[in-house]
């Protein structure tokens, strides 16, 4: 039986857990300025649901609940003039998320948006209560010099799905990235961090769920706080995870997320509706003069990461992943956008500042991917120097140089030694410099001597979508030979 124990404090966003008089209480909280009423939704073991008011404080809503066990779900409905009770909302900082969203046609996408009069909560996607406790015994990070650091960017599924080395139920999960074999290859490789494509969860668009097709990259996150599931060999993909990264550290090799800050899977105004958009879409989304979202990032939306919610809420991400899950680093996804504050880019941005100052980031690897597709969305070279930032210039000098035997010698000295054409500014030092060859933006390692021209067919696009120049060579045979 879930109730009330008192109003609850307004931080920490989320829930939070502590026992009081021998009584166990679960505090949540949830931003949101747009709202004027958020019923705080629990649901038992048997799916029924409770509806308990939450009280606000200044723009947080709040409430301390008993009777909350691992495994109870739970969600919001906002009250207001552009809100949808109806609409079952998750918590933008849900743990773990039950329910991806079926979209495959429009009767089924019509549950999710915010003209739909109809309840949703026995389809929408509802956070969980996890028990977090995991024994890292003496778990010590590698920190590995930047100097010494050799990044292979890699996906958690593709990397050993195919792989007749590990056990069968294995293959394609945290647990079989670690696998002592696949360690050792890594290691006889010379990598010293892996880093790793989307592991929060994610939601497939609705354009490809209507094709039958998958995001298999990852880049369309729904829970920026939780572990993918998909990914998971076994019932607890977060305890999963984190064994993988003691496993890692273990062997030596740091682990890096590459993490999506730049937008949600909610896509443009008239999509689907989850979260942030339902929660208080002014605050979370930018948009223009005429009241539209601002696209910046070719996915339909652009989170506003310039207000104070926004930025506490990116903060709070990557303590958690630091803190709780013990990575090494993360690569963000379309940088540009955190340093949007009006919305142009701007390289002394609060929120910056904000995650030079978080204590627990002060000691892991931060790589920014400084482009987006906005206006001056190309930023290599402006970032603060306490960012690494992915250098196109030396991928594309470079693969002329030694693939189209450019002649170059130039361009190649100048990338060699560190591109301090781009670098030498504001006491940045050579690491800052990320030398990378092949990313999942265009051809991977094998693509760029297979292939003269890329091949997109399969996806839909019509060989629209990828990279077209990445000056790579067929050595006088498109495709694989022997």
């Amino acid at each position: 039986m879930f109730k009330i124990y008192n109003n609850g404090n307004p931080i920490p966003m989320g829930y939070s857990q502590a026992v009081e008089n021998n009584v166990q209480i679960t505090n949540f909280a949830l931003f949101s300025a747009a709202a004027s009423g958020v019923e705080f939704c629990l649901f038992d073991e048997k799916k029924q649901e409770t509806r308990l008011p939450m009280v606000r404080t200044e723009n947080v809503w709040h409430l301390a609940v008993t009777g909350v066990k691992t495994g109870t779900e739970y969600g919001f409905r906002i009250h207001g003039e552009h809100a949808n009770p109806n609409k079952l909302m998750l918590d933008p900082y849900a743990k773990v998320v039950n329910g991806k969203p079926d979209l495959t046609i429009e009767e089924s996408r019509s549950w999710f948006l915010m003209n739909d009069h109809r309840d949703n909560a026995h389809i929408a996607p509802r956070a969980v209560i996890i028990s977090e406790d995991f024994d890292w015994e003496n778990d010590t990070a590698p920190n590995t010099p930047w100097a010494e650091t050799i990044v292979y960017e890699l996906h958690v599924k593709g990397f050993s799905q195919l792989n007749d080395k590990i056990p069968a139920e294995l293959r394609g999960t945290y647990a079989g990235l670690s696998h002592p074999i696949n360690l050792a290859y890594l290691k006889e490789l010379g990598v010293t961090a892996v880093e790793l494509l989307p592991v929060n969860f994610h939601i497939n668009e609705p354009h490809l769920q209507a094709r039958g097709l998958q995001n298999y990259w990852g880049y369309n996150p729904l829970a920026m706080f939780a572990v993918e599931p998909k990914y998971a060999a076994t019932n607890n993909p977060l305890a999963e995870f984190k064994a993988m990264v003691k496993a890692f550290h273990n062997a030596g090799i740091e682990v890096i997320l590459d993490v999506v800050f730049n937008h949600s899977a909610e896509s443009e105004q008239t999509y689907p509706t989850f979260c942030q958009r339902g929660i208080d879409d002014q605050t979370y989304y930018w948009r223009n003069d005429q009241g539209r979202y601002i696209n910046w990032t070719g996915c339909g939306n652009m989170l506003n990461l310039s207000s104070d919610v926004g930025r506490k809420w990116v903060v709070d991400c990557l303590r958690y992943w630091a803190e709780q899950c013990h990575v090494d680093g993360f690569r963000f996804d379309l940088a540009s956008v955190l340093g949007r504050d009006t919305p142009d880019f701007n390289s002394s941005a609060q929120l910056f500042t904000d995650i030079k100052n978080e204590l627990s980031l002060q000691n892991i690897k931060l790589i920014a991917e400084p482009w987006d597709i906005g206006h001056y969305g190309y930023q290599v070279g402006n970032f603060p120097n306490y960012f690494a930032e992915w250098n196109d210039r030396f991928r594309d000098d470079l693969c002329r140089f030694w693939l189209w035997k450019s002649g170059e010698i130039g361009a190649f000295a100048e990338r060699f030694a560190g591109s301090s054409d781009l670098f030498k500014k504001n006491d940045r030092l050579p690491h800052t410099t990320l030398n990378f060859i092949t990313a999942h933006d265009g051809f991977v390692m094998q693509d760029l001597v297979s292939y003269n021209q890329k091949h997109n067919e399969a996806n839909g696009e019509e060989n629209r979508d990828g990279r077209n120049e990445n000056y790579s060579y067929n050595h006088g045979v498109e495709g694989s030979t022997e």
